[in-house]
């Protein structure tokens, strides 16, 4: 349908095709991360990891960071914040702050992992589909390879976390009765105090 617009509507196409084709790069000799300005971002983002890997230049600090000589890329490299998660983290909360993504990121994969495994060899199934989708919601906000939103605005916040609530209630309430309960308990746990920090510090900054 919007091949079908696009194609007989030469402003649309301008706009939403030629334009994203120049922004990727794919007219010129190299690929581009999907625009100049947002490569620029991240390659500003990286060299401020790469001179503090542990801790990052602090939350918030890259748009103060970026107009710093030694972290300039061109005119573009300079904004709010690197328009990516996983390029934020890294530039101002560095290893460890990225950390705390990380984690959940990896527990979610291994349940997905566990649910195929299951479904192809045709056990019980580890996640309802009530599940399925609310892992596919924090795929979606979470996603590595797309622009995104500031990872500490309190808005967005929102976005983050309110999937997870509902997530770790689901784990709480399946796993409440069976043997493997403190294993769980433990990981979910783990996973709540997490975001628990992740929203606290968000929110005080």
């Amino acid at each position: 349908m919007l091949f079908i617009i696009a194609a007989n509507d030469e402003n649309i196409k301008t706009r939403n095709v030629d334009q994203t084709f120049q922004q990727l790069g794919l007219n010129e000799d190299r690929i581009i991360m999907f625009s100049n300005r947002h490569e620029s971002h991240f390659k500003s983002a990286f060299l401020m990891f790469r001179e503090n890997p542990i801790f990052g230049v602090g939350p918030k600090l890259f748009r103060v960071m970026c107009d710093e000589e030694k972290y300039e890329i061109d005119r573009w490299s300079c904004s709010t914040h690197p328009h990516n998660t996983y390029v934020q983290l890294l530039a101002e909360t560095g290893l460890v702050g990225i950390l705390f993504i990380l984690i959940p990121v990896f527990f979610f994969i291994k349940q997905v992992l566990m649910q195929i495994v299951s479904k192809i060899k045709k056990k019980k199934l580890p996640l309802s589909d009530y599940q399925i989708c609310i892992i596919a919601a924090f795929f979606i906000t979470l996603w590595p390879i797309a622009p995104s939103q500031n990872f500490f605005n309190n808005w967005i916040s929102i976005i983050y976390y309110l999937p997870v609530g509902f997530m770790l209630h689901s784990f709480y309430k399946k796993y409440n009765n069976n043997n493997n309960y403190y294993y769980y308990y433990l990981t979910l746990r783990l996973l709540r105090n997490t975001f628990g920090i992740l929203f606290f510090f968000a929110l005080s900054i």
